[in-house]
């Protein structure tokens, strides 16, 4: 068992994951399906904006490509949610 002067710095990032975690259940909860699934998405597209621009890593064209796709495919899944939700159910 580690000393709990060693366990003290994570103790701020796991109240915030569990915050986060809780606020995606509450989030999940009261949004539409289509609306939680571009939020969830755009994560992805944050990170990968914020790790070129905070961190200065260089992203391959390929990566750019898919980022790209993945920001057109939620674009079009929430433009078309408010058509097709009635067809599915």
């Amino acid at each position: 068992v580690a000393e709990p002067g060693e366990l003290l710095p994570l103790a701020l990032p796991s109240l915030l994951y569990t915050l986060q975690n809780t606020l995606v259940f509450l989030a999940a909860d009261r949004l539409s399906a289509p609306l939680m699934s571009l939020f969830s998405q755009a994560k992805v597209l944050a990170t990968a904006v914020f790790t070129v621009t905070l961190l200065g890593r260089r992203l391959l064209p390929s990566q750019w490509l898919a980022l790209g796709l993945l920001a057109v495919g939620v674009g079009l899944v929430q433009v078309s949610g408010g058509s097709s939700a009635g067809a599915m159910t």
